[in-house]
């Protein structure tokens, strides 16, 4: 994930205002925003190592949100969250309660600079987060990736037999893909097998398809006892000449998956390689 400034950070006598554009689905940035652990790895706005806990004020998810700094400066931030074509526009506003307080946070704390990194710092996180979810059952993945191919390229890659079979497998494992019934209703086999020939069963149904912009499933990855019960979506968007993947995966009453994030990054460098050679590339 990446994301871009649109401009310095306006100010007035009173507040700052900071707007970035990132390369994720709002519903995870929103979250990056709400989870206390994630937050602390970003969340600094008048710099300096400046951090504290805050007061929510309001929260209309995944649109809105404003709070409060605990102790420290005071300042109110709202945040807006906006869908840009498969992105998110985040914009921060910083107010403060007087002209003096708003100075003394921008002499003494670089609070204008401090507004910039922050959202900086969340881009980069962004970028390192693949995993979000909480210490107990129904943990989510997260993964948004770039691939410099036109949207209906990577579309054909998850829809038709011929191309998903070649890359939707981590390095080391292949899948032989003995059926996939691509409507919804239809089920599709992901097992997976290791070159000694060690089976991963699973098999899936497709739940939803928007052709071009979305495909949902339910697996069951039947080498595990009880079956591990996963929930995926898949979305797609242009991103200018490229297209943006986010995959989105709850995992029914378990908070460990393993090897989740692992698999995902090496299945996803396969769908780069042959979305490249596509035609229509």
């Amino acid at each position: 994930m990446t994301g871009k400034n649109e401009g310095d950070a306006g100010t007035t006598d009173r507040e700052i205002v900071t707007t970035r554009v990132f390369a994720a689905p709002r519903a995870l940035v929103f979250k990056a925003w709400t989870s206390p652990d994630h937050m602390a790895t970003w969340w600094d706005p008048l710099g300096a190592g400046f951090k504290n806990g805050s007061v929510f004020v309001e929260v209309k998810e995944p649109e809105r949100m404003v709070f409060d700094p605990v102790s420290g400066p005071r300042f109110t931030t709202t945040a807006i969250f906006e869908e840009d074509g498969g992105q998110t526009r985040v914009t921060m506003r910083m107010v403060f309660p007087s002209a003096a307080e708003y100075e003394q946070a921008v002499k003494g704390f670089g609070a204008v600079e401090g507004a910039e990194q922050t959202l900086i710092r969340l881009g980069d996180s962004l970028r390192a987060l693949t995993w979000l979810g909480p210490a107990g059952a129904n943990a989510e993945l997260w993964i948004t990736r770039v691939f410099a191919a036109p949207r209906r390229a990577v579309y054909a890659a998850w829809s038709e037999p011929r191309h998903f079979q070649r890359w939707f497998a981590p390095a080391g494992l292949t899948l032989p893909l003995k059926f996939m019934d691509f409507r919804v209703g239809g089920k599709v086999d992901m097992t997976m097998i290791l070159p000694d020939g060690t089976k991963f069963a699973g098999d899936g149904i497709y739940d939803a398809i928007v052709p071009m912009e979305s495909i949902t499933w339910t697996s069951r990855l039947r080498h595990v006892n009880p079956p591990l019960v996963v929930a995926t979506t898949v979305t797609f968007a242009d991103q200018e000449e490229n297209t943006l993947v986010t995959v989105h995966q709850t995992y029914i009453d378990s908070d460990t998956p393993e090897g989740a994030r692992e698999g995902w990054t090496s299945t996803l460098e396969n769908l780069a390689a042959l979305v490249a050679k596509l035609p229509g590339h």
